[in-house]
């Protein structure tokens, strides 16, 4: 069942094809975000081996924790999506150290279990212009920075150029990668690595 915020925006999209006043309506609800995709690495694996109880709860658990840090860092939890996360920050400081705190958690976490129950996570950041509307995200800010969670490997923060600009001066140490077709975008996007370890 659709939500009514959900619901709104697509009702909103739908009468603006005959209403122009509608879509700048729409417009209004633009601003620059920093939006945070986490995706947990090995959880199909997990399910086949220890049954879908024992996998939901560790995608729960995992989830739970790596909200917990979004939100000690001022950011906010969107939606879940299997076992990934969608989060957007004002700040794009607090959102790599965000993802800094969530992959040192995690090697905590795991530290005392055996390889095959580590919850390993990859996160991607992208700083731009969406369109915010009650609790969800639109637009290609949402769409980049999902597709640059999906080239980092487990236990890797990845970051987008335009986070690398607003972060440039915030002491983090950052690895330029090189430039990445990311899919369905027709220009290559350079990325970099945030060492956290």
């Amino acid at each position: 069942m659709m939500r009514e915020d959900q619901m709104s925006v697509t009702r909103l999209l739908e009468l603006s094809r005959e209403n122009r006043e509608l879509l700048a309506h729409l417009e209004k609800f633009r601003r620059f975000v920093t939006v945070m995709f986490t995706d947990i690495m090995g959880s199909t694996a997990y399910f086949e081996k220890y049954g879908d109880v024992a996998g939901l709860m560790m995608v729960n658990e995992c989830n739970a924790d790596l909200q917990r840090v979004v939100e000690a860092h001022g950011g906010r939890v969107h939606k879940t999506i299997g076992d990934a996360i969608m989060a957007s920050f004002e700040r794009c400081n607090e959102a790599v150290q965000a993802a800094i705190d969530m992959q040192k958690l995690l090697a905590r976490t795991n530290a005392p279990k055996p390889d095959y129950e580590k919850a390993l996570v990859r996160v991607g950041l992208h700083y731009g212009s969406g369109i915010v509307k009650s609790n969800d995200l639109f637009g290609d800010v949402v769409n980049v920075a999902s597709r640059v969670e999906s080239v980092a490997r487990p236990e890797q923060i990845l970051i987008s150029a335009s986070v690398r600009e607003q972060v440039r001066d915030c002491g983090f140490e950052l690895v330029p990668l090189g430039r990445f077709k990311l899919k369905g975008k027709q220009r290559d996007c350079e990325l970099l690595e945030v060492v956290w370890a």
